[in-house]
């Protein structure tokens, strides 16, 4: 993964977001290659709490709201995301030419790599 570029007026992607260039960093350690270089889950919530207190940040409940569901539409079906407001499990679906997995397995990619692609 990569972090798009900030813009002039310190905006990233598409969706225009301002973020601090604390978190750019810190989401860049949570992707190193290696593992043993990721923060741990206690070290992110830590620097978090550090940056909203230093910069002063507030969500903004409409404004974050907004943000959210634009990035939802942009990668997920519209049933999906009902699904996922209302708290409901989304099942799996199968098309012929293709299949769109969504995880967050440790050692996916190992894993994967031993299965034959229907699997």
């Amino acid at each position: 993964p990569t972090i798009p570029p900030q813009k002039p007026d310190g905006t990233i992607g598409h969706l225009n977001l301002k973020v601090p260039l604390e978190f750019l960093d810190l989401m860049a350690e949570c992707w190193h290659k290696n593992p043993m270089r990721r923060p741990n889950i206690k070290e992110i919530e830590e620097r978090i709490l550090e940056i909203i207190e230093e910069k002063h940040l507030v969500r903004t409940t409409n404004t974050m709201g907004k943000q959210q569901q634009a990035l939802l539409q942009d990668i997920l079906p519209a049933k999906v995301i009902k699904a996922l407001s209302e708290g409901r499990k989304v099942e799996p679906e199968s098309y012929d030419p293709v299949t769109i997995f969504f995880s967050d397995i440790v050692g996916f990619t190992n894993i994967s790599q031993t299965m034959p692609p229907e699997k």
